[in-house]
């Protein structure tokens, strides 16, 4: 899980990871009902190219990433870290 913010003076936080691609719709909707439709939440599949996977591994094909940004204040960092 990655989180940071743009810069010190920014109130503006970026959270990303990855989950089951199964989990996509329940975290768009979890976050939107908790954040009461504060954060934005983007996902994506996971281009990994063929030279750079272990023998066997697909776990590429299994989970997808995502990225979170939302308004950073204490209350909604801590909610959206439970979240994710």
């Amino acid at each position: 899980m990655l989180g940071f913010s743009i810069d010190s003076d920014s109130s503006v936080c970026y959270l990303g990871g990855t989950i089951d691609k199964r989990d996509e719709m329940t975290i768009q909707k979890l976050l939107f009902r908790v954040t009461r439709g504060q954060a934005i939440v983007n996902t994506f599949d996971l281009n990994i190219e063929d030279d750079d996977q272990l023998r066997n591994d697909d776990f590429n094909t299994r989970l997808i990433g995502y990225t979170v940004m939302f308004h950073d204040t204490g209350a909604m960092r801590k909610t959206v870290m439970r979240v994710c």
